[in-house]
């Protein structure tokens, strides 16, 4: 099956992905968070901060889940992962 797959507009690999809610630029890397449900292709109430990499803004590389989410507390703020991210 051929995988239909936008050329310039970022996609993760699975699951369902809504609006970057953080754009960094950092260490000669751009930083893209969203919120991102990895095990699903619709919303759940379990969220997950997303978050991808690139160097050139056009090109990036997905880095899975920077933060997991819980059904009990959903991260809706783009500055809790500005707070809390840091590299692996």
């Amino acid at each position: 099956m051929t995988r239909r797959r936008p050329a310039v507009h970022f996609t993760p690999d699975h699951g369902w992905m809504n609006d970057p809610h953080g754009l960094v630029y950092a260490n000669g890397e751009y930083h893209a968070f969203f919120q991102y449900v990895p095990h699903d292709t619709k919303w759940q109430s379990d969220l997950h901060w997303g978050h991808a990499v690139s160097r050139d803004a056009v090109r990036w590389t997905d880095r899975g889940s920077a933060l997991r989410g819980s059904r009990m507390v959903v991260p809706n703020s783009h500055r809790v992962a500005a707070k809390h991210w840091h590299e692996p």
